[in-house]
């Protein structure tokens, strides 16, 4: 699928150069491995050897990347754009579990175990994507050890989120939810995330997220924008957070 004029130009630099390309200058796939956790412990010649393996693709806004049940066949990084992972219900709602941005990973889960994805990925921004394949990447952590210690660490971490946002749902208020998915999803001081995507995140509805955060303006706490938030107050924040 085509992305947009900047997915196009990484893409194409990519294919023909190995290379992906942002605003502030080149970046390897290489390096986006290097910068992640799971794969930040190789050496150069291990990661050069695990960066022949990438290969590109490009999604529109929207559009999915995989759905809960497909197969688990591989791995992917956001070399541009974002995507948002959700888990799906019959009713069509859905229930926001994280988003992954630049550098991010995601399919890790059913890249190891090869069962059928856990949730939906979908594009919320024209997204290039590299993709490492589960043929490739399971025989590459056999010859390298150290990186299923680092896949036990990522899934270890995401267990205990998991945990905690069982614990959040089942014990805290509409109000501590709020909070401590803002400070999830924050970057620096903003929150990229619609109110719909909010109270997907808490297991709310937008009517009352929507009330919830006009109170929070009127105190000075946060300013509501067209498609998120900022946070005025890290202090009150922090205080709500730990509200039951």
């Amino acid at each position: 699928m085509r992305g947009g004029p900047q997915s196009r130009m990484i893409a194409a630099r990519i294919r023909a150069t190995g290379a992906a390309m942002d605003t502030e200058g080149p970046s390897t796939g290489r390096t986006l491995l290097a910068s992640h956790p799971l794969f930040a412990g190789l050496d150069e010649q291990a990661l050069t050897q695990l960066s022949r393996f990438l290969h590109v693709r490009e999604v529109r806004k929207g559009a999915a990347i995989v759905r809960k049940g497909d197969p688990g066949a591989s791995l992917m990084i956001v070399a541009d754009g974002a995507v948002k992972v959700v888990a799906p219900s019959a009713d069509g709602k859905e229930a926001l579990l994280n988003v992954i941005e630049r550098g991010g990973v995601f399919g890790e889960i059913a890249l190891l175990d090869g069962e059928p994805r856990t949730a939906d990925a979908i594009a919320l921004a024209d997204c290039t994507l590299l993709v490492l394949d589960r043929r490739d990447v399971l025989p590459f952590i056999h010859r390298h050890p150290q990186v299923a210690i680092e896949f036990i660490s990522v899934l270890c971490r995401k267990l205990r989120q998991a945990s905690e946002h069982v614990e959040s749902m089942m014990f805290l208020s509409v109000t501590a939810r709020m909070a401590r998915a803002l400070q999830r999803f924050r970057q620096g001081t903003s929150v990229p995330l619609t109110q719909l995507q909010i109270a997907q995140a808490i297991g709310s509805t937008r009517e009352s997220v929507n009330q919830e955060l006009r109170r929070w303006q009127a105190e000075g706490w946060i300013r509501l924008e067209k498609g998120g938030l900022v946070i005025l107050r890290d202090d009150m924040l922090d205080e709500l957070a730990r509200a039951r």
